[in-house]
């Protein structure tokens, strides 16, 4: 039997929403893995808001974005 394989799902939010934009998609993407939704309100950059991304979740990702979190 293959072993069960472990998704992280990252929910990235536009310019100016937080993890509010996201909260139903959470509950219903919780069903199929781990979901992240990372806080990026004070990063000044692309750089900054791709490394706080990484860093608040491991892969393999799935990556769903809007705005400019797309």
């Amino acid at each position: 039997m293959a072993a069960a394989v472990t998704r992280t799902i990252v929910l990235i939010p536009g310019l100016t929403c937080d993890e509010r934009f996201w909260a139903r998609q959470v509950d219903a993407l919780s069903e199929l893995g781990a979901v992240v939704v990372p806080r990026l309100k004070d990063e000044r950059t692309i750089e900054a808001m791709a490394d706080v991304t990484l860093d608040a979740a491991d892969g393999p990702l799935d990556v769903i974005g809007h705005s400019m979190g797309g």
